[in-house]
């Protein structure tokens, strides 16, 4: 089945696939509207293809695009047909957006800039890009991953038939956005930015056989010109006064030489007052300024909430006029996110966030925009929260204040699911990585650990159902569930998949805010 599988032939799928009116249903969820909703799915395409394919050029790579697929192989059937019924199904939907999202990044770099120039194009927002890309990135993996399955095709055969796809992705973009196409660029828009870049030529200091016919003759200040036929004028003062007007002013550097002096002056009249904690071995293992001015070393991000200092929980910084007293806590008050560690790189499957920050005050996290729920800072200054199996790849988790001002926030990459693992023997522990009574932002995802086949949402608006979705555990044992409901009051009951009779393991009341 592998011979048949051919470039042409894929791409000719892959338009079937998103085509009428699957194509108007996924731009319509998107926000696009009318006959703009089929055009934004089909323009989009192309754009997913392209970045897969830049992805695949190696075998690594394309042993990457499989990875990517695999948690999205249910969309569709066993050879790549892709399940149109759940394009009816918002919970679903929704959920598949929140995933999508953590996959933009790694695909296309700059996701604004990309977002934007699309919204742009099919005359829309860059918001309704964002979601259409978010969404339909899934779908095409699915389709695509179910292709190669079907075909018994490893990361190799992939590689080559990604490889094939390059110079027919501008066929795909529907008539009257050709414009598009230089979008189509190795690396989307690394290869626009660098088509950019080329065309402008690179600074260099003029010489006399090139400094005059670069521009109309001209005079220096004062000159009286001379007649045409006259010899001609050396070019080393015209270039001299050139450089100076759109070089770095010299009359400012005794100026910034006054400045700096006098910022060291105010420094060193300001004492600073530095709180020591001393660990078990005697040595002080963590330095906090409490001036509001000083920097403390980090490995992760956070914000001072005085609003001047930055903190870092990495490398201990010392004050040799520090007073040292023990104490089993941060300093009061102080925001930090300490797990997990900037950059770092997970296995797959469930992780908990860490940090400090002053007691009692309640903290909304958030993964690439889409809160987790909120967590409350504990008497001993700390705080922690369940993130519930993401996506693989890269995301970004910040943390917001009661007053919606983010604090900080930790980048980390998610590594794939051993492809051989199963959720056949799991025997965790159920799990709920939410809590009742929360007021979240919209979308939101929770979930946690478990046993079984995995557990059942029931969705409800007061004493109506919404709906209802299964969700599996996946072969860490965690499940997650991501929901846009809308503004207002949601409850949400959890079961065992399988027994809606069953005594509810959890029943969870949230109030959505937009």
């Amino acid at each position: 089945m592998s011979a048949a599988l051919t470039s042409a032939g894929l791409l000719d799928f892959l338009r079937g696939q998103f085509g009428g009116a699957s194509a108007d249903k996924i731009g319509s969820v998107a926000g696009f509207g009318g006959s703009t909703a089929g055009r934004a799915t089909q323009a989009a395409l192309p754009l997913i293809l392209n970045a897969l394919v830049n992805k695949g050029k190696t075998e690594s790579g394309a042993s990457d695009v499989l990875n990517m697929a695999r948690p999205f192989s249910a969309l569709s059937d066993d050879s790549g047909h892709l399940n149109t019924n759940l394009l009816s199904d918002t919970a679903e939907l929704s959920r598949i957006e929140g995933q999508g999202r953590g996959l933009l990044g790694p695909l296309f770099g700059n996701v604004d800039e990309l977002t934007g120039r699309l919204g742009t194009a099919l005359g829309g927002s860059g918001a309704s890009a964002g979601r259409l890309l978010a969404l339909l990135t899934p779908l095409v993996l699915s389709v695509l991953g179910g292709r190669a399955r079907a075909g018994n095709m490893n990361a190799g055969g992939l590689s080559g038939l990604l490889g094939g796809l390059g110079g027919s992705l501008s066929g795909l973009l529907p008539s009257g956005l050709s414009s598009l196409g230089a979008l189509l660029g190795a690396g989307t828009l690394a290869g626009a930015a660098g088509a950019a870049m080329s065309s402008v030529p690179a600074p260099s200091s003029p010489t006399p056989s090139s400094a005059a016919p670069s521009r109309p003759p001209a005079t220096a200040k004062g000159t009286v010109p001379g007649p045409a036929a006259a010899a001609p004028i050396p070019p080393a003062p015209p270039a001299a006064t050139t450089d100076r007007r759109g070089g770095f002013p010299l009359w400012l550097i005794p100026l910034l030489a006054v400045l700096l002096l006098g910022g060291c002056w105010l420094l060193r009249q300001r004492p600073a007052t530095t709180t020591a904690t001393t660990g078990t071995s005697g040595a002080a293992t963590t330095g906090t300024d409490t001036t509001g001015t000083g920097t403390t070393g980090t490995d992760t991000t956070g914000t001072d909430t005085a609003g001047t200092g930055t903190t870092d929980t990495g490398t201990a910084a010392t004050d040799p006029a520090a007073t040292t007293g023990a104490t089993d806590t941060a300093a009061a008050g102080t925001f930090a996110i300490s797990e997990p560690a900037a950059d770092a790189t997970l296995p797959a499957g469930g992780f908990t966030l860490r940090g400090t920050g002053k007691a009692g005050d309640t903290l909304q996290v958030l993964e690439d925009g889409t809160s987790l729920g909120n967590v409350t800072v504990g008497e001993d200054g700390s705080w922690s929260l369940d993130v519930p199996s993401p996506s693989a790849g890269a995301h970004t988790y910040s943390v917001k204040g009661a007053d919606g001002a983010e604090l900080g926030s930790v980048a980390a990459t998610i590594g794939a699911a051993d492809a051989n693992a199963s959720a056949a023997n799991c025997t965790e522990d159920y799990s709920l990585s939410i809590t009742d009574g929360q007021t979240v932002t919209e979308p939101f995802r929770f979930g946690g650990k478990g046993q079984g086949q995995g557990y059942s949402v029931t969705v409800q608006r007061g004493e109506r159902t919404i709906g209802t979705k299964n969700i599996p555990l996946d072969s860490t044992c965690g499940w997650s569930y991501q929901s846009k409901p809308g503004a207002g009051a949601v409850t949400y009951v959890v079961r065992p998949i399988g027994d809606a009779a069953a005594e509810p393991l959890s029943t969870v009341n949230v109030t959505v805010s937009r």
